[in-house]
């Protein structure tokens, strides 16, 4: 080797193709051009539709007031489990009966009697765990299981993003007590949408409990009612005011 250093042939690649068939013609690079300027166009059109499609969510998730008072774990129950088209069991068609039935053994029992020694809370993580293989079961067809997890308060983007995976979200809470006669206001209640952004949200809540007139711990805190029994208010204000401790969260059947 003489160590003079190798020179090897370079080929340039040309925008007005002067250099041969490894060139670009204007045309071609005009046209390339156009291409990426509309992708990224369409690019950015997406980005914004995905950032304000679903800024506002309601899942359809009817309302349903609680066929007895302290019965909130029965019509949580029955909202959840309508959702996701558990067969009704309840004798009647008395889908809440059919939940009470369901925790006490009882089967097609009219007397519907409330599970002994049981919170809103306990009752309703039960048929959340179980209601949905047992209806199965309950029609001779093959069970399906129910996914979920239990844990605190969630905040405002998880909040969201369960919303947008259309799971509602069940929560313990303990309005305040609106007249001498509310001894225990441990209720449970479900989260079924949302509006705005994490910063300033506001949830929308199915609360099973019937509030007289001048009575309701939601419009007292600011909130709005949307239906009867539905109600919606800032985040912040659900969390303070209502109590909320405990969430089951990404419900859904396997």
């Amino acid at each position: 080797m003489s160590g003079r250093p190798i020179h090897r042939p370079v080929h340039v690649r040309c925008i007005d193709g002067k250099a041969g068939d490894q060139g670009l013609s204007r045309r071609q690079v005009r046209l390339w051009l156009a291409g990426l300027t509309t992708t990224f166009a369409l690019g950015l059109g997406t980005l914004s539709f995905a950032a304000t499609a679903k800024a506002d969510i309601t899942l359809n998730v009817d309302p349903v007031i609680e066929s007895q008072p302290g019965r909130s774990w029965a019509a949580v129950g029955e909202m959840v489990m309508r959702y996701y088209s558990a067969p009704n069991t309840g004798p009647n068609d008395d889908y809440q009966c059919g939940i009470a039935n369901f925790l006490t053994g009882q089967r097609m029992s009219e007397d519907c009697a409330a599970p002994a020694k049981m919170t809103a809370l306990q009752a309703t993580q039960k048929v959340i765990a179980d209601y949905l293989t047992y209806a199965y079961k309950f029609f001779d067809e093959d069970p399906r299981n129910m996914a979920f997890q239990q844990g605190k308060v969630l905040p405002p983007d998880e909040l969201i993003h369960e919303l947008e995976f259309e799971r509602p979200i069940v929560v313990a809470i303990e309005p305040p007590k609106m007249s001498d006669a509310d001894k225990d206001t441990k209720e449970v209640a479900l989260i079924v949408g949302y509006q705005g952004t994490a910063d300033g949200l506001q949830v929308i809540v199915n609360d099973p409990r019937s509030y007289a007139v001048g009575a309701n711990p939601y419009i007292d805190a600011g909130g709005k009612q949307l239906d009867t029994g539905q109600y919606q208010l800032p985040y912040q204000d659900f969390l303070k005011e209502m109590r909320w401790t405990v969430s089951i969260y990404r419900i859904k059947p396997q």
